[in-house]
């Protein structure tokens, strides 16, 4: 379940790998670079950020991977087990309230280090627009929209384990790579929007600009898209998003706002060079 909802509570830090970290003040959008506080616009401020939210990263994996060694040492895994037979002996069911059980506990364990990860130091650094009432309800609707997505995929891989016991691998390894698939289509049109609201991009300059450097690296794109990232982070983001029809270019209101045409240019290069050596689907087919 942590799989699933973290990684659309961290939608954009998924399809969007370069962050560009924007000066932490309220200044209206025409406001110059120097007008701004230096906080960002210090390397070494940058790195101490970066290296902060690493090591908590790595925490986080390893108390996530401790705890569920220890839920299986200690017979945990087999209490909750008893538990949801309890409740409903077919034994679908009765994985989904063991799986929401386990779920619940990860959520209450793993609070601590999310509000300090997602919420405290975002504060800290003066990155973060969100109030603790937006944090939460942000972290809500990832858990809502995970909740769907996430149980038909663990039914699936049960009725594999079942069913094909030692070759499972093979039909939930080929289920999940078209998922991915699918996944990737659908999102940038029915998940995103739950999250962000998208227009396209009105500076006719940027547009043909980013055109430009798109038909330069042989890639056709079906619209240039700006969201409001602002109302949660200071950060500045840009990605590609989608394939087929979906394949769409989105770039941050703070980027937007921000950055000159060109450092925006720059930005959005880095995420065409992941476009056009196909990382995408390497990560997918890696996965």
């Amino acid at each position: 379940m942590q799989d699933v909802t973290g990684t659309l509570s961290n939608k954009f830090e998924h399809v969007a790998p370069s962050t560009v970290l924007t000066p932490s003040a309220s200044e209206p959008p025409s406001a110059s670079a120097s007008e701004f506080p230096q906080d960002f616009r210090n390397k070494q401020e940058a790195k101490r950020y970066s290296r902060l939210k690493i090591t908590v990263g790595i925490s986080e994996a390893i108390f996530f991977f401790s705890v569920g060694i220890m839920v299986v040492i200690f017979g945990i895994s087999s209490g909750i087990e008893s538990l949801a037979l309890n409740v409903s002996q077919n034994p679908y069911i009765a994985l989904l309230v063991y799986a929401s059980v386990l779920g619940l506990g990860e959520m209450v364990l793993g609070f601590p280090l999310g509000y300090y990860s997602s919420f405290h130091i975002e504060h800290k650094f003066k990155l973060s627009n969100q109030t603790f009432r937006k944090w939460l309800w942000e972290g809500a609707k990832s858990l809502l929209v995970g909740i769907p997505i996430t149980a038909p995929v663990l039914l699936m891989f049960y009725f594999c384990l079942r069913t094909f016991q030692e070759t499972w691998w093979l039909p939930v390894g080929s289920v999940l790579f078209l998922f991915s698939v699918v996944l990737a289509r659908i999102a940038p049109v029915l998940i995103f929007p739950l999250f962000y609201k998208f227009k396209a991009v009105e500076d006719n300059a940027l547009q043909e600009r980013i055109l430009r450097l798109c038909e330069k690296a042989g890639v056709k794109v079906d619209g240039i898209f700006v969201f409001d990232m602002s109302k949660n982070t200071k950060k500045a983001n840009a990605a590609f998003t989608g394939i087929g029809k979906s394949k769409r270019i989105i770039l941050g209101d703070t980027l937007v706002a921000n950055f000159t045409d060109e450092e925006i240019e720059t930005v959005f290069a880095h995420e065409l060079g992941h476009y056009t050596l196909k990382h995408n689907w390497t990560m997918i087919a890696v996965g």
